[in-house]
């Protein structure tokens, strides 16, 4: 009975870990008290650095790691998703007046980076990627290592993008709806596809309709 008893303690246990926005385990994480995070975070030494102006509704981290920071400058606004480190050592940037409908920004690997520029601009159901999540061996040897992300100013992202480890996106450039980034992209241009290509240059957008 009471092994049973533990094995249901244990379970909910798990499960509360597992999903709950408000969990805090660890030493010397710096968080804002100012504003009321929602934070599942477990471990140590992670640091919150957030601008003034900072909006966020349905929106939560999830930090599994230690030695992790999270820089967000003013006037970033988030309207749901997530961030999700589960590694350490890890940075993620975003610049001033960026704006988010829903994302899941996930550092898997160790020593990655996210870094996004200033007055870009998030649609619905954004996926961006440092890592596969789970190891690729060959010979014993993982061959699927973590890959930093940079997106530069002023970049817009429509709805439903995957953008995947290593991606490059360059200033003023577009990338069309359900499109999948990988590698570099150039600045100025408009991208699309599931395997993404150049469909239009010397463009630029406006947040005006």
């Amino acid at each position: 009975m009471h092994n049973n008893l533990g094995l249901t303690l244990r379970h909910i246990f798990r499960k509360y870990v597992k999903n709950s926005k408000y969990l805090q385990f660890g030493s010397n994480n710096k968080i804002p008290l100012t504003i009321r995070l929602k934070t599942n975070l477990i471990g140590n030494n992670n640091e919150f650095l957030i601008g003034r102006a900072f909006f966020y509704n349905n929106f939560f981290f999830k930090i599994h790691g230690s030695d992790n920071h999270i820089i967000i400058e003013d006037g970033v606004a988030f309207n749901g998703g997530n961030i999700w480190i589960e590694a350490n050592n890890c940075i993620i940037k975003i610049g001033k007046e960026t704006t988010f409908e829903s994302i899941h920004i996930a550092l898997v690997e160790d020593n990655t980076k996210v870094t996004i520029g200033e007055d870009c601009m998030f649609g619905n159901n954004i996926e961006m990627r440092t890592g596969d999540s789970h190891a690729i061996l060959k010979n014993g040897i993982k061959i699927n290592k973590g890959q930093n992300i940079e997106i530069k100013n002023h970049v817009w992202i429509a709805s439903n993008v995957i953008i995947l480890k290593g991606s490059i996106i360059g200033e003023n450039s577009i990338i069309g709806n359900s499109s999948i980034v990988t590698g570099v992209i150039g600045c100025n241009s408009i991208y699309v596809g599931n395997k993404i290509r150049k469909v239009n240059e010397g463009v630029n957008w406006s947040r005006s309709k």
